[in-house]
């Protein structure tokens, strides 16, 4: 993968992975994360695709959020900067 090869949109997605994934107390970083990323940036092609399949962002955004709270995790987000976050199986 070349991320110079990206949108500044798509590497704005990727860079946000991290956090989103402390935010919910998770370890390891898996699609739910990128795919959630890539719903809340500005001027989102993903969520106008989805938006033209009749699905509202709201119900995106709440499906997505129902699977990250579902993912393991590790510690309280509020104590998750001592942990190291990595790639989860489905990102490699």
């Amino acid at each position: 993968m070349n991320i110079n090869k990206f949108t500044q949109s798509s590497m704005a997605a990727v860079q946000n992975l991290e956090k989103i994934a402390a935010d919910y107390g998770n370890q390891e970083i898996e699609q739910e994360h990128l795919l959630y990323s890539l719903l809340t940036i500005d001027d989102s092609l993903i969520l106008k695709l989805i938006e033209k399949m009749g699905i509202t962002k709201e119900t995106m955004m709440n499906r997505v959020e129902e699977l990250l709270r579902k993912l393991s995790r590790c510690c309280s987000r509020y104590r998750s900067s001592w942990f190291h976050i990595r790639l989860g199986k489905s990102m490699r």
